[in-house]
């Protein structure tokens, strides 16, 4: 992981892993997010895997890409595009309402990314506030 700087700071956690805001050194300090993964049984490890290659597939402005995956010890890590910006759950917490115009284009953007995905077979399963 010597191609990454990496800061200490975690910028998103779930229930499987953390989060965090890196520098690509090879790539002129391209900001990259990086999601550290523990991986505690080869059935995990499986559907990580597959998960990932999936996710390299894609290709769509509204959907992070993942640019690769490394494996360290029992730790998985998933390199991806760093997209700025707030979850849509951050910004009703902070705001309350938000815009009919506003709302419209996130859920238009989030239709076009489910729509690309559901025309190569492919289900989200998790879609909320906090992932978009």
């Amino acid at each position: 992981m010597k191609r990454y700087d990496i800061d200490k700071n975690e910028i998103g956690s779930g229930g499987y892993g953390k989060v965090f805001v890196a520098r690509d050194r090879t790539m002129r300090d391209r900001m990259v997010a990086i999601k550290k993964v523990i991986i505690f049984e080869d059935a995990k490890k499986k559907a990580f895997l597959q998960e990932a290659q999936i996710m390299k597939d894609l290709d769509h402005p509204n959907i992070c890409k993942l640019l690769e995956t490394y494996e360290q010890g029992r730790f998985m890590f998933f390199v991806m595009e760093y997209c700025e910006g707030r979850e849509v759950f951050d910004r009703i917490m902070e705001q309350g309402l938000i815009q009919e115009s506003t709302t419209a284009e996130i859920v238009r953007q989030a239709a076009s990314a489910l729509l690309y995905a559901h025309n190569r077979g492919i289900a989200h399963r998790d879609m909320k506030p906090e992932n978009i």
